[in-house]
């Protein structure tokens, strides 16, 4: 695990020294573990400065995370791989990262990692560069004032270098994103004024301290080669993810886990293991009830190809509101606001562990993550199908808000617009370049394990984009490389899923996949998830944090009466409308600057809180009343004041208007509607 802020001087001068000495401590409370190391390092003119916290270097020999010669520093967090092959044994994965730099660069080496990272390389008297992986997962955010620049792999450390000391000032938009969409879009964050560097963007610094944000690319999807036949995009797939499984698995972790389930992710990475040897290594592990079609095809795999495998149970959520509440402080905490607690139970707190997971993640990006049955033909199309219903399910979102999100999000299918996107591929674009990055890179910003994803490849995202809609629609990659890997493999059941007909009909062992039938849960089974569960406990919080606080920042962005008629409605909402109510409780905590200090592996800290402590059940409820009065009176002025007046109104005002009053009746006299008693009619 690593920390690090890099500070550049804007002006060509030093850094100064007390933004140095305030940052170049041991140990700080932005930083989410207990470090340690501390490193701080200045190039030669003292205009770049690296400050960096790490802990758990003894997991899978990492050694350090960053390494200094006599010409510069090279860092990295998070974690990363030369494809193809693990680390030299005989230094630090640090020391290995430096070499590969000074043979090749760092931009020319983006190709040959593996991994979810941030890595800088900082020459004293030269240029220097901070990047992040290709795909973005790796954040790196940048903040600024007049003197300095700070980019940092964590938001807080970023505003904490530019703050000066002073409160961080947090983001009501920027958080507001978790309510809207689920998970923050673009480059917002949780804390004004710190950006994330969009992806395939990096920093470059020169030597004088100034910085600019440049594009390596601005479509990683897009493959410039001219026409490439099928089996050569198939062989390089082949070959890249190959590459993926021996990094992994030469690397000396404690022991090898495998999260095995019934899909089709895990079905292509398990076929990479058979076909590299390694499963008698690894241990697989299912976590459902007994009769959950994952744990039952698990099972089946498990029995056919002789894997170590075991069942968890789900344990259910023991806590009460209290509980419940610190955990998602302490997950604001650790996100910094920027990572809804829909996910809170997965996640967990748990201390470094040696292990290294694998399991299936990127697997989505070649396939299609929306429906397989829709296809939009025209940009209009895509135009309605972001605007309508596809965020603030719950539609609690205010209508000022609401239209500053869709604005974003129309800049961005514009930009895709403009570099050669075709209206069918934005939907699965808008998962590459938001979703997985902003949801699993703040996921990633802190992990006590380190996991590996076989089907992170760039040549099986271009490949994907090159076949079409359709291939992936039909999941064309994944059935095709399973079925050369291990056929047999190909042919058993899967979890509530088949394979596309396209894939198999032509074969001429077509029957034995229609014979794999889905394992599918039986109709009385399936207990709710434990967040529609915990949802009562979750309704209860927000009360006491919006509705029973009319100056939550939250409020900026969510509707107050919306929100109440959701609470109060009768019965649960569908599990996509509960999602963005845990995503208010997030931002709503954040916001509120109560989050709980919660390092990984320790008990949690209380930070001083701007809410009271503790509220009584009858104060929460006289201040929810008070306030549902207040804006019902206010909703009810804004009606009438919207509403046409009637004559009867109009004839009543003029009349407080003394002289336009008698205007207007002279007119009514001119014009014969109205008697003057006072005038004679004249023969």
């Amino acid at each position: 695990m690593n920390a690090f802020v890099v500070i550049t001087s804007k002006r060509g001068a030093p850094i100064p020294r007390a933004l140095l000495r305030s940052l170049a401590k041991p140990d700080l409370p932005d930083v989410p573990f207990r470090p340690d190391a501390h490193l701080l390092w200045t190039n030669a003119r003292g205009t770049v400065a690296y400050v960096g916290w790490q802990a758990a270097t003894w997991r899978a020999g990492i050694g350090s995370h960053w390494h200094v010669d006599e010409d510069a520093l090279t860092a990295w967090s998070g974690q990363v791989w030369p494809r193809g092959s693990a680390w030299p044994r005989s230094g630090s994965w640090a020391a290995g990262l430096a070499d590969l730099y000074r043979r090749r660069g760092p931009l020319d080496c983006l190709g040959d990692l593996v991994g979810d990272y941030s890595a800088c390389r900082l020459s004293r008297d030269d240029d220097g560069i901070v990047l992040t992986d290709p795909w973005g997962v790796g954040m790196v955010c940048m903040a600024e004032d007049a003197d300095v620049v700070a980019v940092s792999n964590r938001a807080t450390l970023a505003a904490r270098a530019v703050s000066r000391g002073s409160v961080l000032h947090r983001d009501p938009l920027g958080a507001g994103w978790l309510p809207f969409a689920g998970y923050i879009v673009g480059g917002a964050t949780g804390l004004c004024g710190v950006r994330v560097i969009p992806q395939g963007a990096y920093v470059r610094i020169d030597r004088s301290g100034r910085t600019e944000v440049r594009q390596w690319s601005r479509a990683i999807w897009m493959d410039e080669e001219d026409a490439v036949p099928r089996e050569e995009l198939l062989r390089r797939v082949r070959d890249e993810l190959v590459g993926n499984v021996a990094c992994f698995t030469q690397t000396p972790a404690d022991e090898f886990m495998v999260s095995l389930s019934g899909g089709k992710d895990m079905r292509l990475v398990l076929a990479l293991l058979l076909a590299a040897g390694v499963t008698g290594s690894m241990r697989f592990s299912t976590t459902g009830t007994p009769d959950h079609p994952d744990v039952v095809v698990a099972r089946e795999l498990a029995v056919r190809f002789g894997l170590d495998h075991r069942v968890d149970e789900p344990e259910p959520l023991a806590m009460d509101a209290g509980g419940l509440l610190d955990s998602v402080r302490a997950d604001a905490y650790t996100f910094s606001g920027m990572l809804g607690c829909w996910d809170l139970k997965r996640r967990g707190f748990a201390p470094p562990s040696g292990a290294l997971w694998v399991g299936g993640l990127f697997g989505e990006v070649l396939r299609t993550f929306y429906s397989k049955n829709r296809v939009l033909g025209s940009w209009e199309e895509v135009e309605r199908f972001f605007c309508r219903g596809r965020f603030d399910p719950a539609a609690i979102v205010r209508p000022e808000a609401r239209d500053a999100y869709l604005g974003e999000v129309r800049a961005w299918v514009a930009e895709q617009r403009d570099v050669g996107a075709s209206p069918e591929d934005v939907p699965d674009l808008f998962y590459l370049h938001h979703r997985l990055p902003r949801w699993f890179g703040a996921e990633q910003q802190l992990t006590p394990w380190l996991t590996g994803c076989p089907l992170q490849t760039l040549e099986g995202l271009r490949a994907a984009f090159r076949l079409g809609l359709r291939s992936r629609q039909t999941d064309d990659l994944h059935f095709t490389l399973t079925r050369e890997l291990v056929p047999e493999l190909s042919k058993m059941a899967l979890a509530n899923d088949t394979w596309h007909q396209d894939n198999w009909g032509h074969l001429a062992d077509a029957d034995e996949y229609r014979r794999a039938a889905p394992r599918t849960a039986p109709a009385d089974s399936g207990a709710p998830i434990w967040q529609l569960t915990a949802y009562p406990k979750v309704c209860r919080l927000l009360e006491e944090y919006v509705l029973a606080d009319p100056s939550n920042p939250v409020l900026e962005v969510v509707d107050r009466i919306a929100l109440e008629g959701v609470l109060r409605a009768e019965g649960t909402p569908p599990a996509w409308k509960v999602e963005r109510l845990y995503g208010v409780l997030t931002a709503a905590v954040w916001l509120a600057g109560d989050e709980l200090v919660k390092r990984c592996g320790e008990e949690g800290v209380a930070r001083e809180a701007r809410r009271p402590a503790d509220i009584l059940p009858v104060r929460i409820r006289g201040r929810i009343d008070r306030a549902r009065r207040e804006d019902v009176r206010r909703e009810a002025r804004k009606a009438r004041a919207a509403r046409p007046p009637s004559r009867r109104v109009l004839r009543a005002r003029l009349r407080r208007v003394p002289v336009l009053g008698r205007v207007v009746r002279g007119l009514r006299v001119l014009r014969g509607t109205t008697r003057d008693p006072g005038r004679r009619r004249v023969e």
